[in-house]
């Protein structure tokens, strides 16, 4: 393993996803995952070396990103079920998506085939109250991606005069967890940084 982690700010995705629930049905309504796990499994899909398997003849790179959502069962551990072809939906897709393999993870209904494949894991457990994930690995998977709690910060901008003006923008910790056999530092700088470009322009997802 190696680690690498990233601040992110998320007003910009906070103010469209805002924009968007405001006229959007109940149902159709999304949580700031959405668009951040859409984020993740587009980078992932451009950036090698950080989705697919790693086994005796070495890594072997996936086409598609299916993307394993680790989901916390009250009392009976931790399941991963893989959200298939993530890097094709969109934002409403993927909420869509994530809420279905949660109450089924939760109520009973997951499908076998849905814990078998996942080509890297997503890990996110801000709402239990911490500000970083620190993952291991699923073998065979190569990486792991960790969202923390988003928070609140002060941030500097500079005004409509030039001069420097303080304001309050949401931000969140995305880690990476990854095989040094495969990819190295600078590799997974570029694929933290790629996630941060995509949720700048959030509509773009």
């Amino acid at each position: 393993h190696y680690y690498l982690s990233l601040e992110v700010d998320l007003e910009k995705c906070q103010a469209w996803l805002d924009g968007y629930n405001a006229v959007a049905d109940p149902e159709q309504r999304m949580l700031i995952n959405a668009p951040l796990m859409c984020a993740i499994a587009q980078a992932l899909h451009q950036r090698q070396g950080f989705n697919g398997f790693y086994g005796k003849a070495g890594f072997v790179a996936s086409e598609a990103v299916h993307l394993g959502v680790a989901i916390a069962l009250r009392g009976q551990g931790l399941v991963t079920p893989a959200i298939v072809d993530a890097q094709a939906l969109s934002p409403t897709q993927m909420m869509q998506r994530l809420k279905s393999l949660v109450e089924r993870a939760k109520y009973g209904g997951l499908k076998q085939s849905e814990f078998q494949g996942a080509t890297a894991t997503l890990s996110s457990i801000g709402d239990r109250g911490v500000d970083q994930v620190f993952g291991v690995i699923f073998p065979p998977q190569v990486a792991l991606i960790g969202i923390g709690k988003l928070n609140l910060k002060p941030v500097v901008e500079t005004g409509e005069d030039g001069s420097p003006q303080v304001a309050v923008h949401a931000r969140v910790n995305i880690s990476l967890a990854a095989d040094h056999r495969v990819s190295d530092g600078y590799s997974g700088t570029r694929l933290l940084n790629d996630i941060d470009k995509r949720l700048q322009k959030p509509e773009a997802l």
